[in-house]
């Protein structure tokens, strides 16, 4: 009967759902990323902006809207479920992503200011970032 018991009990904690916080991590806006890094040839700001919306477009992502310097690119993930927006900050030399806006991605923010995401936005944002770099150095 213990044993019965013992057994369910492990059964129903590993059954379980792991709880939210195990696929959130810290949102930090900013992070530059070298276009030198990725390239060889010196690369003009409007070929580091069209490398940038491409790639975003090759994996699902929408272009929004757009000042010099500045795109925001828009996904909708499964069908509308998740959404995010991000503005991608560029120059010939670097391009950063700051975080706009999310639906669905347990998005919050502490007392203290810190924010957290689900592991999502990083996966989608470097989905991006692999993409631009392929383009730049014309392997798409």
């Amino acid at each position: 009967m213990k044993r019965s018991l013992l057994a369910l009990s492990l059964c129903c904690a590993l059954a379980a759902p792991f709880p939210a916080q195990a696929y959130l991590t810290e949102l930090k806006d900013g992070e530059r990323i070298s276009v030198a890094s990725m390239v060889s040839a010196p690369v003009s700001a409007a070929q580091v902006r069209d490398a940038l919306v491409n790639g975003a477009a090759a994996h699902g992502w929408m272009l929004v809207s757009e000042t010099p310097g500045r795109v925001v690119l828009s996904l909708m993930h499964r069908g509308g479920k998740h959404k995010l927006e991000v503005a991608a900050i560029y120059s010939e030399s670097e391009y950063r992503f700051e975080y706009l806006s999310s639906d669905n991605l347990k998005y919050a923010q502490s007392a203290d200011g810190s924010r957290m995401i689900d592991n999502a936005y990083y996966r989608w944002t470097a989905s991006i970032t692999r993409a631009a770099g392929q383009i730049l150095r014309g392997e798409r």
